[in-house]
């Protein structure tokens, strides 16, 4: 026998008959003393993964359940797979020695099966023992963002194709993809999925997108950004920095040119001098920075610097107004200078 304790012995019966001499029988008992009884499980055993915090990769570490048995010691190995349990997918062994617990280190993320064996001193063996778990990336990706600080508020124009932007139509605006803010995000398994970007607004945090906008809205004042980068397990990770949008343009006054009228469309009154009141009808000033300013301009203002005039009595002649286009850019003042002019004359 493999077991120590176990032992066999023979017992032999005589049965005798008095009232028949010479009936003797004799009968063989073979009798074992011994420990057949498996192993019990008291406590379960697990099945871990700790990953690396550089690569795609980890240590599967395996703890043996407990047993007890009646008559001494229960010897626990184990078997690990990769995959359902079959040689191609064993991963690692752990013998009796080492208790059928350990730890295999390198291993892929992916599903672990485990099979305990225990055997007593007897080899009774217990019922075999499996554990699986499915182990997937968990660490989120490292988010690196561009320190931009600021941006210049203009007309871009056309833009490259990695923007995904065509055409920003008009002065005053600027985007920043979430591309362009990135600068270097990584992941450990190598792979980020998408990249995103938001922007805080009066009405809180903008949705994620491609890009964000800037208008002469955001002029001077620094705005909260925020990156966000998924890895192919869902991971994310947010970083943030703050933006100031900008408009260093200078002012620049285009001449709107000269209007024709009519002398009979002189207005009445004495006075038609450049100071009069009653050009107003004819200079809508309201409208007129939107004319005479060469782009969308942020935070400029209009001036009226002169209006002069020279009509003689019949009616014929002209009136200049001179305006201003004033911007104040980085605490300095900058400013163009250009006219209207009307004209009046004869009516043939």
């Amino acid at each position: 026998t493999n077991c120590a304790s176990n032992i066999e012995f023979r017992r032999e019966w005589t049965v005798y008959d008095w009232c028949r001499p010479g009936t003797t029988i004799i009968y063989n008992q073979l009798i074992k003393v011994g420990d057949w009884t498996a192993p019990v499980k008291t406590a379960t055993g697990s099945i871990t993964f700790l990953a690396d915090a550089d690569g795609c990769s980890g240590s599967v570490v395996v703890q043996a359940p407990t047993y007890e048995d009646v008559c001494g010691s229960a010897h626990v190995s184990a078997r690990v797979y990769l995959g359902s349990p079959s040689l191609d997918n064993e991963v690692g062994y752990f013998d009796a020695a080492a208790g059928g617990s350990g730890t295999i280190s390198g291993q892929a993320y992916g599903t672990y099966y485990v099979v305990w064996t225990a055997i007593d001193d007897c080899d009774n063996q217990a019922t075999r023992d499996t554990l699986y778990d499915t182990f997937s990336d968990q660490i989120s990706p490292s988010c690196v963002i561009d320190d931009l600080r600021t941006i210049t508020l203009t007309d871009y124009g056309n833009i490259d194709n990695e923007t995904a932007i065509d055409e920003v139509g008009q002065r005053g605006e600027a985007w920043v993809t979430a591309i362009r803010l990135d600068e270097g995000s990584w992941d450990n398994c190598g792979t980020i999925d998408s990249i995103h970007v938001r922007r805080m607004t009066s009405t809180g945090m903008s949705a994620w997108a491609d890009a964000i906008k800037f208008t002469c809205v955001d002029n001077g004042a620094p705005v909260l950004v925020e990156l966000r980068v998924k890895d192919d397990s869902g991971n994310e990770t947010i970083c943030w920095t703050n933006i100031t949008a900008e408009d260093k343009t200078q002012p620049e006054c285009r001449e709107i040119g000269t209007v024709h009228y009519y002398c009979s469309e002189l207005p009445s009154g004495d006075d038609l001098s450049g100071s009069s009141a009653v050009w107003s009808s004819f200079f809508d000033d309201s409208l007129t920075l939107t004319n005479i300013s060469k782009d969308e301009l942020c935070n400029s203002s209009l001036e009226i610097v002169d209006t002069e005039s020279a009509i003689d009595q019949c009616g014929y002649g002209w009136v200049n107004r001179y305006y201003r286009v004033v911007r104040t850019i980085d605490e300095k003042e900058y400013a163009d200078t250009c006219r209207m002019s009307l004209v009046f004359s004869e009516q043939h």
